[in-house]
């Protein structure tokens, strides 16, 4: 079989990660580019086949980013030692009004009103960690919208809480098909699901 020529365009990070990777395999660059393809071929001929690829450690880090509730029987509520406080879900818009709230002394436990601003987020891989971390772990969630709010990150929070057993209370959702579901229940306003969120988060 003839062999064929390319020429490959890498970008400076790229070219450091091969160097790096000659160096500790001692092998050619070449070398390292056609086993890479070779072992990239063969993990995407096993995944074509419907199999799983699990690497040591997938567990924890599963658990560093879930965390409380991974790995239980999440049918089940989870433990009510780990609850606390009324996390809220909604667009980022709405941070200076659940800024104030959390100010009058309601124990609002979104950490993210405080970083909903454009670029305020250093981190949105630990962002994201703790809007599910206390959305799986608050006493309640509130999820409100607005009639032209797109709820986006809102809907993975209210998954994390109904998969943890956390009560769900919504405002403004009732179109769409998860509305049916019975663990969730229904405000016609804000004030009035807040009112029981604070009491549910006393108890």
């Amino acid at each position: 079989m003839t062999a064929s020529t390319m020429t490959l365009n890498l970008s400076p990070v790229e070219m450091q990660a091969l160097d790096q990777l000659c160096l500790e395999h001692d092998m050619s660059k070449t070398a390292v580019l056609r086993q890479a393809l070779r072992l990239y071929q063969s993990l995407h001929q096993h995944l074509k086949n419907g199999e799983r690829i699990i690497l040591s450690g997938d567990v924890q880090r599963a658990l560093d980013f879930v965390g409380p509730g991974f790995g239980q029987d999440l049918r089940s509520p989870a433990p009510e030692t780990n609850k606390r406080g009324i996390y809220i879900a909604s667009k980022t818009k709405h941070a200076d009004r659940w800024r104030l709230l959390r100010d009058a002394g309601l124990p609002i436990t979104s950490t993210w009103i405080d970083e909903a601003g454009a670029g305020e987020s250093g981190d949105l891989s630990d962002l994201w960690r703790r809007c599910i971390l206390e959305a799986s772990t608050a006493s309640v969630l509130v999820l409100y919208r607005e009639p032209d709010d797109v709820l986006k990150g809102g809907w993975v929070e209210l998954g994390a809480a109904l998969a943890c057993g956390v009560p769900v209370f919504a405002i403004g959702i009732e179109e769409f098909t998860i509305a049916k579901d019975k663990r969730i229940r229904h405000f016609a306003t804000l004030d009035a699901a807040l009112a029981v969120a604070a009491a549910e988060a006393d108890r």
